[in-house]
C-alpha cells in the first residue's frame, strides 16, 4: 500500500495486513522491498457485465492489463499533455485499464466523471479542457440526440474512442469536430480489433489489431467460414497471458469457453474480403424468424434513428408458427408520445419486411448493468406483457 499526500495517519487495520510506504519512499533511490509482480501473476478478478446471465469472474494477469491499456494509448494516440475525460466507473475494466492505466503509460491526465450525464458532458469537457474521451455507443447516441446547436463544434475534444460506433458517426464527427476510432473486445479477450481514425464505414469494428492476435469467424463446429458469412468470433493469441486465463473457481466454464484452443466470445461477426470485421449480434440475441436470420443489433440501430426514440432493445419471443418473432422494447424520448404504428411505418422502408418488429412495448426504463449495458436476459424472461402492442392484431400488413 502506497500513501500519497503527506504523513496521514494510516489505520491500523491496513498496517496489520499490508506493508505501507509513502510516495516519497517510492521515489527514493532505494531498492523495491521484496519481489515485484511478474507479468503472468494474477492481478485481478474482473466480473463480466452480466448482460446474458450471471456475471463471471475473469482472471486477469498483469500482462493482460498492460496489453489492454497500451492498446488504448495506440487507438487514441494518447500522449503526454493530453487531458482524457472518461465518464466510466472505476470498478469496470474500461475505467481502470482504458483510462487510468492508459493515462499512466502515456503520461496523460485522466479526468474521471464516474457517471455519464449527457447534460453535463460538454460542460465538463470545456471545464477540464479535455481533448480526448472514451464513449460507449449508448453515450454517443445520447449526445447525438441532443438538440443541435451552432456552437457544437466549439469544444476542445479532438479524439474519441467510441465502442461501438453509432450509425450516425460521420455526422457526429462533423457536428462535434472530432476524430473517432473504434474497437471490439471484452473483459476476457482484451481488444483484438481496431479501426484507426480513418474509419472504413459506420459499421466496421476494424481489423485484427496486430500480429499478437488471431480472430476466426467460425461455424458451430469451429471451422472457419468464408468472407461474407456471419459466425461466432473465436480469439487466441501468439503472446502468453494477454487474455484471460479462465474463470475464477469455475473450471467448467473455462473449459467450455476455451474448447479447441480458441476463446469463444459469444459474439457473431462477419469478415469482408478486405479483412474488415463487422459485429452482427450476440449469439444469444440473434433471432430466427421463418427461416430468416435477424440481427437484433441492426434492428436496434434503425429504431434508434427515429427522433421519438431515446433507446431500445430488440429480443426474440416465441412464435405460434414455431421459431421466433421480433419484439422491440422502446424507451420514448418523451413518455407516452410514441405511436407504435408510426414507428412501424418509419421502419418499413428501412429494412426487409421480416425484420420489422411484430411486438412493440413502450417502457420508461430498460434494465441495465452498473456499466450501462442492457440486460436482455431480463427482458427475454419478461416477454410479452399486457402493455405489448401487436402489429398483426392491429391489422398492419407489410409490403413484401
Amino acid at each position: 500500500l502506497i500513501v500519497y499526500g503527506g504523513d496521514t495517519q494510516v489505520p491500523r487495520t491496513l498496517t496489520q495486513r499490508y506493508e505501507v510506504l509513502s510516495y516519497e519512499d517510492l521515489e527514493a533511490d532505494t531498492p523495491w522491498p521484496g519481489d515485484g509482480p511478474r507479468y503472468h501473476d494474477l492481478m485481478a478478478v474482473m466480473y463480466t457485465s452480466g448482460t446474458t446471465g450471471p456475471s463471471k469472474g475473469a482472471m486477469i494477469s498483469h500482462a493482460h492489463a498492460y496489453e489492454y491499456a497500451y492498446g488504448v494509448t495506440e487507438m487514441l494516440d494518447l500522449q503526454g499533455g493530453d487531458i482524457y475525460y472518461a465518464p466510466l466507473p472505476l470498478f469496470h475494466l474500461a475505467g481502470q485499464f482504458a483510462v487510468i492505466y492508459a493515462s499512466c503509460i502515456a503520461s496523460a491526465t485522466a479526468v474521471i466523471a464516474g457517471v455519464f450525464s449527457a447534460q453535463r458532458f460538454w460542460t465538463d469537457v470545456a471545464r477540464f479542457r479535455a481533448n480526448c474521451s472514451f464513449l460507449l455507443g449508448a453515450m454517443a447516441n445520447f449526445l447525438y440526440q441532443q438538440t443541435p446547436d451552432s456552437k457544437d463544434n466549439q469544444n476542445p475534444l479532438e479524439r474519441i474512442l467510441m465502442v461501438p460506433l453509432i450509425p450516425e458517426v460521420e455526422d457526429f464527427k462533423r457536428r462535434f469536430d472530432c476524430l473517432v476510432s473504434t474497437t471490439w473486445g471484452g473483459t476476457e479477450m482484451n481488444c483484438p480489433t481496431r479501426s484507426g481514425f480513418d474509419l472504413v464505414d459506420n459499421k466496421s469494428c476494424g481489423r485484427v489489431a496486430n500480429d499478437r492476435y488471431e480472430v476466426r469467424i467460425a461455424d458451430e463446429n469451429d471451422a472457419e467460414l468464408p468472407p461474407g458469412i456471419p459466425g461466432e468470433a473465436l480469439v487466441r493469441t501468439k503472446e502468453p497471458w494477454i487474455i484471460t486465463t479462465g474463470y475464477w473457481n469455475h473450471p467448467e466454464w473455462t473449459e467450455k469457453a476455451f474448447r479447441n484452443l480458441w476463446y469463444h466470445t459469444g459474439d457473431m461477426l462477419m469478415k469482408d474480403t478486405d479483412g474488415n470485421l463487422y459485429f452482427v449480434d450476440r449469439t444469444k440475441d440473434a433471432i430466427r424468424r421463418r427461416g430468416e436470420n435477424i440481427s437484433s443489433f441492426e434492428v436496434e440501430n434503425e429504431i434508434n434513428a427515429h427522433p421519438g426514440v431515446l433507446e431500445c432493445a430488440v429480443i426474440p419471443v416465441e412464435s405460434e408458427h414455431t421459431e421466433q418473432e421480433v419484439m422491440a422494447i422502446v424507451v420514448p424520448s418523451f413518455p407516452g408520445k410514441l405511436n407504435p404504428k408510426v414507428l412501424v411505418k418509419f421502419l418499413e422502408p428501412r429494412m426487409p419486411y421480416f425484420m420489422v418488429p411484430r411486438y412493440i412495448d413502450c417502457v420508461d426504463i430498460l434494465p441495465k448493468t452498473p456499466t450501462g449495458k442492457i440486460q436482455k436476459y431480463i427482458l427475454r424472461d419478461r416477454g410479452i406483457t399486457a402493455s405489448t402492442w401487436d402489429r398483426e392484431l392491429a391489422g398492419i400488413k407489410l409490403k413484401r
